[in-house]
């Protein structure tokens, strides 16, 4: 049989696609925005960086809603799933505004590292490292660094 479940090779999915796609180009995309002029700045760039905030949004957003609507998961951890309302018009509502959160926390956390970027590539590269060294710390401390596939 298969070590996981359609689930959480989903889930794999979700996280590689984002984590290898989505962030860097628009991460890249927004370092270049950051350095050109407004005269230099095209549309297309905008464009570009609007896609993959929007991208990382609905990604991220659908992942949340399929991983919280698991029969499974509602039933051994309920305190954790189950946030998501069934009932049609509260889910799309729920959906929407959890499509806005993550994309205005991503453009903000973009727009932040891609000016970090252009005043060093080293200053930003050491702010990403320490970030996910104090989450990996955090986690190791809490006991739950391996994540949700143990």
């Amino acid at each position: 049989g298969q070590h996981f479940d359609h689930d959480a090779i989903l889930v794999i999915t979700h996280n590689l696609e984002v984590t290898f796609e989505s962030v860097p180009l628009g991460l890249y995309t927004a370092v270049l925005v950051v350095q050109a002029s407004a005269e230099e700045r095209s549309t297309v760039q905008l464009l570009s960086v609007l896609a993959s905030v929007l991208a990382i949004a609905y990604v991220t957003a659908s992942g949340s809603r399929d991983h919280d609507f698991s029969t499974k998961l509602r039933r051994t951890d309920p305190q954790i799933f189950g946030w998501f309302p069934s009932e049609p018009w509260p889910q799309t509502v729920t959906f929407v505004s959890l499509n806005l959160f993550i994309g205005g926390v991503f453009t903000a956390k973009m727009t932040s590292l891609a000016v970090l970027f252009t005043a060093s590539a080293t200053v930003g590269t050491a702010w990403l490292v320490s970030e996910w060294l104090v989450l990996l710390a955090l986690r190791i401390s809490a006991d739950d660094w391996r994540g949700p596939l143990q």
